[in-house]
């Protein structure tokens, strides 16, 4: 992931999709999001943050890190998970009108043990 977005970091490519960005008429970002967020095209929002450095906070180092995530609005599901010192915690939000919701946590945590 991190090749496949190094291009993007660099600052001639940030500057030519922040001008673009400018120059879209919100009335066609309203548009775009309200499509993309509807319930028959809603999508499920996940992330993964590798931390490959140890942190420290005032000094002290940092044993564990607790991923904190929302719903963006329309969403029926994120998912984000942090890998940090050979640990991976994750955290699911769900809109309960998600049929089979409650049982995402579980039927999760099932497949990686068996993965194991």
């Amino acid at each position: 992931m991190a090749a496949a977005t190094g291009l993007l970091k660099q600052a001639p490519c940030r500057e030519a999709i922040r001008r673009l960005s400018e120059n879209i008429p919100p009335s066609l970002l309203e548009r775009s999001f309200r499509s993309l967020l509807s319930p028959e095209r809603a999508e499920v929002f996940s992330s993964h943050f590798a931390i490959r450095h140890e942190l420290y906070l005032a000094g002290d180092p940092v044993h564990a890190i607790d991923p904190i995530t929302a719903l963006p609005l329309g969403g029926p599901v994120s998912v984000l998970m942090i890998s940090y010192r050979g640990q991976s915690r994750t955290v699911f939000v769900t809109d309960q009108a998600l049929p089979g919701a409650d049982r995402l946590r579980q039927e999760w945590r099932a497949e990686v043990e068996g993965a194991t």
